[in-house]
């Protein structure tokens, strides 16, 4: 299920990513995904493979990770506060194959690549151009816009994500890719649960919900079903938080 084509399907022309000045509608986004996830496949990456995106928020920080999961490879974002001994760990450590950089962090790639063994490519993402790096904008050009055959049977993407190590060395976290019909599968028997729970006859409680008005919008919180404080909970929050919608509680 690639929900990228399927939004550039329906909505082409609408606006999904901006940046500053800078905005690409949903298909344009695929067509630079498509475009990069063949160049990867090129350069030999695949499923499973991690692939780590060392930059700062922009257009080409989603894109490197939207291209290597249209192959079915996890993406790994660097924190972008490590010092170059920490970049070097989670390089090592996390397995990754390529690495994409913006120029920001030029300077500490250059510390770090000697020792970087398990990477076969460095992508660069900025203006900034090395000989010992590729670069986002080629491999642009060089891929096909036609959509990998193994993106239209993706499952919803994983990642790996590193703790900031405050108390040791960072741990990455591996959220593995999720197939959709399971996940669907997973959503409708929660809703089930949920109904079925709803139906069953409850203690009694005497909380009802609080009537919320213009000067003083609240948030109201469910109580539990052993409630038995007659005093509604409230949180002070925005006018735009939507209230929870009050559950059918049986009244003395």
């Amino acid at each position: 299920m690639d929900f990228i084509a399927i939004h550039a399907a329906s909505k082409p022309d609408t606006v999904c990513l901006i940046e500053g000045e800078r905005a690409w509608t949903w298909a344009e986004f695929l067509e630079r995904r498509n475009r990069l996830a063949h160049s990867l496949a090129g350069l030999g990456l695949s499923a499973g493979e991690k692939v780590v995106v060392y930059a700062h928020n922009s257009l080409e920080a989603l894109l490197a990770p939207a291209g290597a999961r249209a192959l079915g490879a996890v993406p790994v974002p660097m924190n972008h506060r490590l010092v170059a001994e920490e970049v070097a760990y989670i390089l090592d450590h996390s397995d990754g194959v390529i690495a994409f950089a913006d120029d920001s962090f030029i300077p500490v790639v250059e510390q770090v690549r000697p020792g970087a063994l398990k990477v076969r490519h460095w992508i660069l993402m900025g203006a900034a151009r090395r000989p010992w790096a590729l670069h986002l904008d080629d491999l642009m050009e060089r891929g096909s816009p036609d959509t990998p055959a193994a993106a239209a049977s993706a499952a919803f993407g994983g990642s790996m994500i590193y703790t900031g190590g405050t108390t040791g060395k960072p741990k990455g976290a591996l959220r593995g890719a999720v197939n959709p019909t399971v996940l669907l599968g997973s959503c409708r028997l929660s809703i089930l649960r949920i109904r079925a729970t709803s139906t069953s006859s409850p203690a009694p409680c005497t909380t009802r919900r609080p009537e919320a008005s213009p000067s003083s919008p609240t948030c109201w919180v469910a109580p539990s079903s052993s409630c038995r404080d007659s005093t509604p909970s409230r949180r002070s929050g925005p006018s735009s938080v939507t209230a929870a919608p009050a559950p059918s509680w049986p009244r003395r």
